[in-house]
């Protein structure tokens, strides 16, 4: 997927899943997201695993679709350091209405925002021709599942 496809997908949806190492292990949760720029923002709580971890490193952050019906798939992957947001007098960012991205967990106290500042953005297209067997990268002449863009 082109970076105009990969940024298009990712202002289309609110819901993702994040990554961090831990000492056990990878860990991925859900969380509510809103895009900026070259950042996305997230909220967690500083005592979950994630706000224990999500500024030790780098973060792994994916959205996907499955379409069954038509044997296709795509997939956008972030991945960069992260780290507390720094938001001052911006109420928009501050309550992460980033973009018109509505806030998640309202009403939720000791929810922190961070932001993850990415150095590497990536998707793919992947379609199977319905008995299982995958062509990565396929091109597709319709739209795709996500506003504004065009499939390459």
């Amino acid at each position: 997927m082109s970076d105009e496809e990969c940024r298009a997908a990712l202002g289309s949806r609110h819901v993702g899943r994040a990554a961090v190492q831990t000492d056990s292990g990878p860990h991925i949760v859900p969380v509510n997201y809103a895009i900026a720029g070259n950042s996305l923002f997230f909220r967690a709580s500083a005592a979950s695993v994630l706000g224990q971890n999500a500024c030790a490193g780098t973060v792994a952050f994916e959205i996907d679709e499955l379409d069954a019906s038509r044997h296709r798939a795509w997939s956008v992957l972030v991945r960069g350091p992260v780290v507390h947001a720094a938001v001052v007098g911006d109420d928009a960012a501050t309550s992460m209405r980033v973009d018109g991205t509505p806030a998640p967990a309202v009403g939720r106290l000791g929810r922190e925002l961070y932001e993850l500042r990415w150095r590497e953005l990536s998707g793919r297209w992947t379609e199977t021709d319905g008995a299982g067997e995958a062509d990565v990268g396929v091109s597709h002449a319709e739209s795709p599942p996500f506003p504004d863009v065009a499939a390459g």
